[in-house]
């Protein structure tokens, strides 16, 4: 956003194969409140993707994991829906 100068993200979409958590880690604090939708791609089984939808519910966003790519174990999408104003 900074390097933009942007005032919002209208959809972050987030698929790096593995590095999640780590693009995650990166958002700054008060980007995450000018963040609409955001999508994420997890990859490495469970325990990864439940890592990033605590930190996306920490961030007061709603989420949803579409179940029919968890079950694969190897990617699974989890999408999330900011709070409303």
């Amino acid at each position: 956003m900074v390097d933009y100068q942007a005032d919002r993200i209208d959809c972050l979409k987030i698929d790096t194969e593995g590095t999640e958590m780590e693009v995650l880690h990166e958002v700054r604090e008060n980007h995450w409140l000018h963040t609409q939708p955001a999508v994420v791609e997890s990859h490495n089984g469970k325990a990864r993707t439940n890592e990033t939808v605590e930190l996306l519910h920490q961030q007061g966003f709603s989420t949803h994991v579409d179940s029919a790519h968890e079950s694969l174990e190897l990617f699974c999408m989890v999408y999330a829906i900011p709070p409303t104003p």
